[in-house]
């Protein structure tokens, strides 16, 4: 074990420690556990600031009524996403090759200044351009994973995860209670004990409070990170546009630097310190070639298409007027979200626990999407039942946030199972690259799909019932796929591997939490990908097997 992770330093894995199983669970190191949470909120709390108040804020900007608001609303929140799927593989390729706290300050600072510039925007459409920007330059979670899974080991990655999902839901919730009780507090309930005037900044601008206190938190973030968070990336390089350059653009180098001389003696001559080598970079291509990463990738995708309908439609829902909406205020929505941190915060606080209970990471997956398509299910019926609508919504959204909490939790699991240790935020990249698409296309589609719905009297189940049935389909879709797809872990070959093939296999463990314990073979192809190579036959690989040792639950020893 490297410093004392009490002290707040970050363990450093040696490879005799993976090597031996034990049940002791590794403690969290403090300071950078604590950074990298503030972090992970951030992005979330970005996220979910307009989701209450963003039919109002299109009503404010456009000069049309909340119900109609929703025909435009899902541009600005699809435009955010729209961004980050443009960059998602940029930030990853940062973190992994130049290190994780370079690229953290750089994504949050850039996030502090644009979500001022959105509260001060009175334009619709340069409100848009902004989102789009804030989201292009929004890399602070994959970053933050990414660090996640550096100073984590096999006996604490269950909490380590755990602190992902429960960040996700809490900054999403938070921000919503931010965005539903800050908005326009001129004219805000909540917000009358402030004795503001009509006419005056804030009423022009019914936006820019909500948005200033995230860019105050945003800068809060960036001070913990610059003192608690210590450098995780063991393999970066030192930044330089030629390197970044001929990384990105595929060149090679044109100039040799010399290390050491020797003579005939054996003495030798020390010149220049030799440029460490960057880890291999993960394109799409490739991480589409390899099953589990594709796969996982899909999950997460699915999964947040299903979020991001829920969170776009409870708004415009509960706002809308009766008998197809709840005829609520943006403050009601707040309090729902509030409401909802409760289960997200407690079902992963146990998720360690629930994981090693069920001993299986896919039957735990199957029992989350039920959890989640039931309760999407069962929400829109409120409206039957006027005098307890808002409880209903309630209850369901409790329960709705447990199965969520869950599933997220499992994405980012599961995707530090399958990565190499090389392209850890590399494969989180290409996984939120998937799942910011899915949040970027979704909103364009369901806002104008419930606006429709909600737009005249139509029966069931086109009302205003559709578009919740729709959000359950996708996680009923993992939930079928979760039996077949292919989850097995992922290992690069190494400079020891004999024949440029790597063998994987499993433990006892991975078997039975769900994953596939046959062999896995690849060869290496000139340009660093892979391509299929034929299993060895049963003796052979038994053979292997037992000549390696485990470096962690899902990794092998490559050496011979």
């Amino acid at each position: 074990m490297g410093q004392d992770s009490q002290n707040g330093e970050v363990p450093e894995r040696s490879d005799e420690e993976s090597r031996t199983p034990t049940d002791k669970i590794t403690p969290l190191p403090k300071k950078a556990t604590i950074a990298t949470i503030i972090v992970l909120l951030s992005e979330p709390i970005f996220t979910s600031l307009i989701m209450p108040f963003v039919g109002l804020f299109v009503a404010h900007l456009c000069d049309i009524t909340p119900d109609k608001a929703g025909y435009k609303s899902g541009l600005i929140v699809g435009l955010f996403m729209l961004g980050q799927v443009l960059s998602c593989k940029l930030w990853g390729f940062l973190s992994d090759t130049y290190g994780r706290r370079p690229s953290l300050m750089a994504s949050l600072a850039s996030g502090a200044v644009l979500m001022l510039l959105f509260g001060l925007s009175n334009n619709f459409y340069l409100s848009c351009v902004i989102r789009f920007v804030q989201g292009f330059l929004n890399g602070s979670r994959i970053v933050a994973k990414a660090i996640v899974a550096d100073i984590t080991d096999s006996t604490n990655q269950a909490k380590g995860f755990a602190i992902v999902s429960v960040t996700w839901a809490v900054g999403f919730i938070f921000g919503s209670v931010f965005g539903g009780f800050l908005y326009d507090p001129v004219n805000n309930d909540k917000t009358k004990w402030m004795g503001l005037s009509k006419g005056g900044f804030l009423d022009q601008h019914p936006a820019f409070l909500p948005c200033f206190v995230i860019t105050v938190y945003n800068a809060l973030a960036i001070t913990s990170a610059v003192i608690l968070l210590p450098e995780t990336n063991k393999d970066c390089v030192p930044f330089s546009m030629a390197h970044l350059y001929s990384r990105w653009f595929g060149k090679t180098a044109t100039e040799v630097t010399v290390s050491s001389v020797g003579d005939a003696n054996g003495e030798e001559e020390v010149l220049a310190t030799p440029i460490p080598r960057a880890p291999p970079t993960l394109t799409y291509a490739k991480a589409m070639q390899l099953h589990p990463i594709r796969n996982i990738a899909l999950f997460y995708m699915l999964v947040a298409a299903s979020d991001i309908a829920y969170a776009e439609i409870l708004g415009l829902w509960i706002v809308a007027k009766k008998p197809e909406g709840l005829e609520g205020f943006a403050d009601d929505v707040a309090v729902l979200n509030l409401c909802f941190s409760v289960p997200a915060l407690v079902s992963n606080i146990f998720f360690q626990n629930v994981v090693r209970k069920f001993n299986n990471d896919f039957l735990l997956w199957r029992l989350s999407t039920i959890v989640l398509c039931s309760s999407l299910v069962l929400t829109p019926f409120a409206t039957l039942f006027p005098s307890v609508a808002y409880y209903w919504t309630l209850v369901c959204g409790l329960s709705l946030q447990v199965g969520m909490s869950w599933l997220y939790s499992l994405v980012y699991l599961i995707s530090a199972k399958v990565s190499p240790r090389q392209w850890v935020a590399s494969v989180y990249a290409v996984s939120q690259t998937f799942a910011s698409l899915a949040r970027c296309v979704v909103p364009f589609v369901v806002s104008p799909l419930f606006a429709w719905s909600i737009d005249g009297e139509r029966t069931f189940p086109l009302n205003h019932c559709l578009v919740f049935f729709l959000a359950a389909v996708p996680p009923a879709v993992t939930g079928t796929l979760s039996l077949t797809l292919d989850f097995r872990p992922v290992v690069l070959p190494t400079a020891d591997t004999k024949m440029e093939t790597v063998d994987v296999v499993l433990s006892d463990d991975d078997q039975s939490r769900g994953y596939s314990v046959n062999a896995v073979s690849s060869s290496l192809e000139p340009d660093g990908g892979f391509r299929d190579a034929p299993v060895p036959n049963h003796e052979e690989s038994l053979r292997l097997s037992m000549k390696r040792q485990m470096v962690e639950e899902k990794r092998v020893d490559l050496s011979e």
